[in-house]
């Protein structure tokens, strides 16, 4: 790798060269909108014309009438116009205007016999899109994450993550405040719409100040702005419901449920507060809104560990119809500004769970011809966690600093059996997690415009185990590890150029204890590396470049065998925005990250009772090549956004691993054979608001190839896996009276054995489709019906019909429902699906037919 990226500093010399060359000015367009009484006029829309047709820029007048667009200087408009609902259309010529004169309108009189006023939904201003939360909130949406979900260009997945035309946000503010970091789900799903004035999307948003200017992003944030109404006042929600499980053949009696909530959040611009209890039996997965969702810690250094619990639901279907839980969670976050630019955050949380479940699975192994395995496992699993963090953040235009402590503790226990090729065995797994991070961060710009830099990221990882395996005995297992990634930076600006010098140290320390019968062993793992790094960012007119060069010394310990290695890692990305709302780029990365030791280690590990693991125990280096080409295009007042990225990786020197199976236990062993593996990744989004009825329709497609080798008979032979995935959603409410939601999704994947396709597996495609009908027959009440129906392509699979239906009463701060969940009682799902060496047949047992009544108040 060394010898093929020799030139490359030379080759970014010269093309640093030759684009300094390119000019820098820019030309701004400003000025002032009033009436015919010399009145400003606010929020008109105006608009810079490239051509007849298409839009270098717009933005809306501020509160004054005031406006300013700029573009670069080889941008060459024909005209800029001038647009408001209630006044007369104007679009002047470039020619004609000049910056900082007056624009007046003429107000128009409509004389009709029915006035529908129109609400803004989505104004742009610079990079900040501003969507109106009264423009796209249908009467059944309740939490402020229904209506983000209706916005085009955002996204909320099921695990509660918020995206933005695809990538995840980086900081989710509530009036301009951090309260929550990255465990926002805990407002997002919690808080009412009604309390939400409008959502705005900080579009490329460099959450530190002092490196505005110096860092670009590609990742948006969200702001929530509330009504006045609800600013720096206490409020509140209480929720609370009980309810009843149909008998059924797999229970000997009725279950009650129940579900409560209180909640109480107070948000000013001094003080932000949120607290929460939750309990619920229901099904519902509560643990979100205290997962870590944000994609702003530049590291996660938690070890994972090699154990699991062992319930886990169903994937393809809703999760609340295969959780049978007894979940209760309390949570605070209070942030309090000790200055205009300081503030400190406490944030603690306890999560106590209870669940079971009962599945049927039959196990096909590719590499054995076809040999089956089954399994029908009755278990149960019980978990607590408690988190803490505590932060303090300095964030002014000259100087940031943030330090983050955080700690959490989980103790999780499961206990069942399992029916393992008819004989019955006990199964039982204890796992105790324990984390603390430090993580630093300093940055101050110099008075001439550069900056300095200095992190530290360190994390301590503790995670005891034991495990009873289908032999009979007891396995004992402990991880632990420490982590440390420390560096320094100087960024300085050279006729246009951002330089930014980067040099640091990273350590990590792992170790594995594994005591059984026939095993007693201690592993112990160390890298150490050094790294520099020279990178460049450059923004020039429609151009937006970033190189970096990274040079990487790698010292390794495992055992008594020890390795050093040196390696050059180029990062590349081109970004051209080729009009004013579409965007193109084109990105490579060199990549190589050595195995650390759960992925090394020689030692045989049962990683779950009848799976047995081990590795090569060898100091060996994988790479990894990457190109990213995307394509984007935005148009917010029209409600259109889309984006497709096309990728391509190619992994290096990966291990060929042989399997054993023998009496039901699973054993991978690694040969000495290694090859390099491909995949090839397309992604599609695509959304499309209209006014009309609240519409949104949205499209995403998804498709990725991936080539691997497997081992059989002692032959090398290569596979591919073909995995797609589409995805249609329809939201409208076409009248005061009723509104709906519909969603279709298609999952296919097909195994193929690129040398003999006679004994290649057949494609297997599952469908789903979802439709909710809401219908308002008086002004406060609400029916509602939502049912989903899933079938395959594969026959031997059962399709499934559940339905869903409540009827509500909601006025003012009150609301009561009444629901009945599964109403035609379906007690199972059944799914396949395959991985890189198996076929997969699974059974889940369901929630039975409930009914359930809660009632809530606002205060």
């Amino acid at each position: 790798m060394i010898g093929n990226v020799r030139l490359l500093p030379l080759c970014l010399w010269i093309l640093l060269s030759l684009i300094s060359t390119m000019a820098v000015a820019q030309t701004t367009y400003n000025g002032r909108v009033i009436d015919e009484k010399g009145v400003p006029i606010q929020d008109v829309n105006v608009l810079l014309y490239r051509n007849q047709s298409s839009l270098v820029g717009y933005t809306f007048t501020e509160e004054d009438g005031r406006f300013q667009i700029t573009t670069e200087r080889d941008v060459d408009p024909v005209a800029i116009g001038f647009v408001l609902q209630g006044y007369e259309t104007k679009r002047i010529k470039i020619e004609e205007y000049r910056s900082g004169m007056d624009i007046k309108l003429q107000s128009v009189t409509f004389e009709l016999r029915e006035v529908n006023v129109r609400v803004e939904r989505i104004k742009q201003k610079q990079d900040t899109l501003v969507y109106n939360v009264s423009g796209f909130k249908l009467s059944q949406d309740r939490s402020i994450a229904d209506v983000i979900n209706k916005m085009p260009g955002l996204a909320v997945r099921s695990d509660g993550q918020i995206t933005f035309e695809g990538k995840p946000i980086n900081k989710f503010y509530i009036e301009g405040l951090d309260l929550l970091g990255s465990k926002y789900a805990q407002a997002s799903e919690n808080i009412s719409a009604d309390m939400i004035k409008d959502v705005q999307v900080l579009q490329n948003h460099q959450p530190v100040r002092s490196l505005k200017g110096v860092r670009f992003s590609d990742q948006a944030a969200l702001n929530i702005v509330l009504k006045d109404e609800m600013k720096n006042v206490w409020s509140g929600i209480l929720n609370a419901g009980i309810g009843s499980t149909a008998q059924d053949l797999t229970q000997s009696r009725r279950e009650v449920l129940y579900s409560a909530r209180m909640m109480g959040m107070v948000f000013g611009r001094k003080m932000q507060n949120l607290s929460m209890y939750k309990c619920d039996n229901t099904g519902k997965d509560i643990t979100n809104e205290i997962q870590d969702l944000a994609t702003e810690l530049h590291g996660n250094q938690a070890e994972t560990g090699l154990l699991r619990r062992l319930v886990a639901p169903a994937t393809a279907i809703d999760r609340e119809r295969s959780t049978f839980n007894q979940s209760h969670l309390i949570t605070t976050n209070h942030l309090v500004k000790t200055k205009s630019t300081n503030d400190i955050r406490l944030q603690l949380s306890y999560f106590w769970d209870k669940t079971r479940g009962n599945t049927a699975l039959l196990t096909k192994y590719l590499e054995h011809e076809g040999m089956t395995l089954s399994e029908e496992s009755s278990v149960g699993s019980r978990e607590s966690n408690l988190k803490g963090e505590l932060t303090y953040n300095v964030n002014k235009e000259r100087n940031y600093i943030n330090n983050r402590l955080y700690g959490s503790f989980t103790v999780d226990r499961s206990d069942g059996t399992s029916l393992l090729q008819q004989k019955l065995i006990q199964q039982s797994v204890a796992l105790k997690k324990s984390y603390l991070t430090e993580d630093f961060e300093i940055t101050h710009r110099l008075k001439n415009g550069n900056t300095i830099e200095g992190a530290s990221l360190s994390t301590y990882s503790y995670l005891p185990g034991q495990l009873l395996t289908a032999k009979g005995f007891n396995e004992r297992l402990d991880i632990s590890a420490f982590q440390s990634d420390n560096h320094v930076a100087f960024n300085h600006t050279i006729r246009g150029f951002i330089l930014s010098q980067r040099i640091g140290y990273r350590l990590k320390h792992q170790e594995i204890v594994v005591r059984y019968p026939e095993v007693d062993s201690r592993e112990r793992y160390t890298q150490q590396n050094w790294y520099a790094s020279t990178g460049m960012n450059f923004r020039r007119k429609a151009l937006t470049l970033r190189a970096t060069l990274k040079a990487d010394i790698v010292h390794r310990q495992y055992g008594t065998k020890k390795k050093v290695r040196a390696t050059l890692q180029p990062d590349l990305h081109v970004q051209y925005e080729y009009s004013g709302t579409s965007t193109a780029s084109l990105s490579y990365n060199y990549l190589e990250y050595p195995d650390a030791l759960t992925s090394i280690y020689r030692t045989p590990i049962f990683t779950s009772y009848r799976v047995v693991t081990a590795h090569t125990g060898s100091l060996e280096q994988r790479g990894n090549h990457a190109v990213i080409l995307g394509f984007k295009y935005q148009h917010p007042i029209k409600g259109q956004f889309a984006s497709i990225n096309a990728s391509w990786n190619k992994r290096t020197n990966e291990v060929l691993y042989q399997s054993v199976l023998q009496t039901s236990i699973y054993r991978q062993i690694p040969t000495e054979q290694r090859y390099h593996a491909s995949s090839y990744f397309l992604n599609a989004n695509l959304a499309k608001s209209f006014y009309w009825c609240r519409t949104l329709i949205s499209l995403r497609g998804r498709q990725l190839w991936s080539d691997y080798y497997l081992l059989n008979r002692d032959e090398k032979a290569p596979w591919q896996m073909q995995n797609t995935e589409l995805s249609l959603a329809l939201s409208m409410q076409p009248a005061k009276y009723i509104s709906y939601e519909l969603t279709s999704k298609i999952l296919s994947n097909k195994q193929i054995n690129k040398e003999d396709r006679s004994i290649s597996n057949p494609r297997i495609t599952s469908f789903s489709h979802t439709l909710e009908l809401f219908i308002f027959p008086l002004k406060y009440l609400e029916i509602g019906c939502k049912s989903e129906f899933y079938h395959h392509t594969d026959k031997s699979l059962q399709n499934n019909l559940f339905t869903d239906a409540h009827i509500a009463y909601k006025k003012d701060r009150y609301e009561f429902r009444l629901s009945c969940r599964n109403v035609f009682g379906n007690n199972q799902y059944q799914m396949r699906w395959q991985t890189s060496t198996t076929d997969m047949y699974s059974i889940y047992h369901l929630r039975p037919r409930e009914v359930f009544f809660d009632f809530s108040i606002t205060i």
